[in-house]
């Protein structure tokens, strides 16, 4: 599933944001989902730029009720949220959309928890804060392939 970033890097353009949302035509739906609203809208605004859809979920119930209706490719998703957890969302996640790609996110990251998550299926943990940068990594990484005329 990982390619090879240097691969991706040339083929959208390098590091320009420019070169990033031009080359992201077509819109992927991606899901962030944290209890801070601040991570929340840096995230959905990186999303955003990069000309994708976001939807925005406060905590682990209300993100297994959008990926119920929306399926989306890609979820940044915190462990530690009021209601369900990160882990406890991740499971329900994969229930109803195993070809999701989940990343978590987590200030408080240990061995611990990157083996359960993991083991429940994401891709891996991403630790906060993180650079704007970073995720836009991410999102050319991990972009998902969709057939030409798909949005």
């Amino acid at each position: 599933m990982r390619r090879n970033f240097d691969v991706l890097q040339k083929r959208i353009g390098g590091n320009s944001s420019r070169g990033f949302k031009k080359k992201m035509k077509r819109r992927i739906e991606i899901l962030v989902v944290d209890d801070q609203p601040g991570v929340r809208n840096l995230l959905g605004s990186i999303i955003e730029e990069a000309g994708g859809v976001v939807y925005k979920a406060k905590d682990g119930l209300e993100a297994v009720e959008i990926v119920r209706q929306v399926h989306p490719c890609l979820v940044f998703m915190d462990v530690k949220m009021p209601v369900m957890n990160g882990l406890e969302a991740l499971v329900e996640i994969k229930a109803i959309a195993p070809e999701t790609l989940v990343i978590m996110m987590t200030a408080y990251i240990s061995e611990e928890v990157k083996k359960e998550a993991n083991e429940k299926g994401a891709l891996f943990c991403l630790t906060k804060p993180f650079e704007v940068e970073e995720i836009k990594k991410i999102l050319r990484e991990y972009r998902p392939e969709r057939p030409e005329g798909e949005v």
